[in-house]
């Protein structure tokens, strides 16, 4: 993942359309997702670990109840 933004990224393996054009890293989040990944980027600058990880995620829950509060109804 970034370490400064937290988006995750594939490195290696992927799709076989990913592997035949080896244009790694590929960003590994859902495109509809991707706008309000950015959206809190511009807002905030603070780190969200989207991706998996052992133990807790850092950011995650400051993300929640950010997009709890600004998300469209």
């Amino acid at each position: 993942m970034c370490s400064r933004c937290g988006c995750p990224y594939q490195l290696k393996g992927g799709s076989k359309e990913q592997e035949a054009e080896g244009k790694y890293p590929y960003l590994n989040l859902r495109e509809d997702f991707l706008p309000i990944a950015r959206e809190y980027w511009e807002e905030t600058k603070k780190f969200v670990c989207y991706g998996l990880m052992l133990g807790r995620a850092p950011g995650r829950a400051e993300f929640n109840e950010w997009y709890e509060e600004n998300k469209e109804v």
